[in-house]
């Protein structure tokens, strides 16, 4: 070693070891977080899928029947409830029919807040979609006349709703 006289007391050598361990260190820690980011990300796309069915499964249930076979009324009267896309009407049936006026926000509200996970990428936008886009759209066009008089009030209230149904329309 002494070549170029070059001279290496212990203390270098205990330098030179200690450094050699830390890059190591850094080293195997960097691959952990890797794999640990990696098992995080496949975590997570099972979840949302999880998510999704869970979230897909809930308009089964016995409350959003009777809103949907409701909504499925006011589909087939929707002259008798928006003439030429007037609300006056509907808005007139509904406050004097507040059980119907629930049952047409609970479907409103859950498409929004649908609208909302899949937004935030909390769910997986092609599994929503296959479940739901023909009944989404539907009740996006036939609502809109009340959507539209409602954010009147709140601008934002339904938004989410109303620019996926947009979106998936195209």
């Amino acid at each position: 070693m002494n070549k170029y006289n070059i001279e290496f007391t212990f203390t270098d050598i205990m330098a030179y070891g200690a450094g050699s361990v830390a890059i190591m260190a850094l080293i195997y820690h960097a691959l952990s977080l890797e794999s640990q980011y990696k098992f995080h990300q496949e975590n997570l796309f099972l979840t949302r899928n999880q998510y999704a069915y869970d979230v897909v499964s809930k308009f089964n249930e016995p409350q959003m029947t009777d809103a949907l076979q409701f909504l499925y009324k006011i589909d087939k009267d929707k002259d008798k409830f928006f003439p030429d896309k007037k609300v006056q009407n509907f808005l007139d049936y509904i406050k004097e029919n507040n059980e119907d006026r629930q049952r047409i926000v609970m479907v409103i509200n859950y498409f929004e807040h649908l609208s909302i996970l899949v937004k935030n990428n909390h769910i997986d936008e092609k599994i929503i979609k296959e479940s739901f886009k023909t009944v989404f759209i539907s009740t996006f066009v036939l609502m809109k006349p009340y959507i539209d008089y409602s954010q009147q009030e709140s601008s934002s209230i339904w938004c989410n709703f109303e620019k996926m149904a947009i979106n998936w329309n195209k």
